[in-house]
């Protein structure tokens, strides 16, 4: 459950040349609740993230068909919990819903780029280089504990992993 609020504003310097920044803020909640067979409520949780992030893009049109981009962003993602249900090896006949929280992640992206349509549009190319600082990467991760107990059998679920920096290209 949660609720956002998103603005933009575009100036135009020249007829070729337009500035767009965007702003968003978002506040989430997450209820995770497991079940037993009865219905009755066996576990529940909750945790809540207020995300504020943005985007600033720089747009030039040397020509109609020509687009020279910008831009630079920060996009954060909310946390949440891993669910699903274990058996622990000191008691294996009775499986125990689990809830392991993880935390929001972030990404600061730069992207440099280039649009183009050429031979009257029939052929329509795209470069972009980027640069993207990731915190607190969210990835699957396979546990064989979960709160120091071992569990019978392994699980995958989302975990934070640390800070990654990703660079690249694309060519279309």
């Amino acid at each position: 459950m949660g609720w956002s609020v998103f603005g933009a504003v575009d100036y135009d310097f020249t007829d070729a040349l337009t500035l767009r920044a965007e702003a968003r803020w978002t506040d989430e909640t997450r209820e995770p609740t497991a079940f037993l067979a009865s219905g009755a409520v066996s576990r529940s949780a909750e945790d809540s993230w207020s995300l504020p992030s943005w985007r600033v893009n720089l747009r030039y049109k040397p020509a109609p068909n020509w687009t020279l981009y910008a831009s630079v962003a920060d996009a954060p993602k909310s946390g949440d919990f891993a669910t699903g249900t274990v058996r622990f090896t000191d008691n294996p006949t009775v499986q125990v819903p689990v809830f392991r929280p993880y935390d929001s992640e972030e990404i600061l992206a730069y992207e440099l780029g280039a649009k183009a349509e050429l031979f009257g549009g029939r052929v329509r190319t795209e470069f972009d280089v980027f640069w993207y600082d990731w915190k607190d990467q969210v990835i699957p991760n396979i546990v064989d504990e979960v709160d120091g107990r071992s569990i019978t059998i392994p699980t995958a679920c989302e975990t934070n992993a640390g800070d990654a920096t990703v660079k690249g290209a694309e060519f279309s």
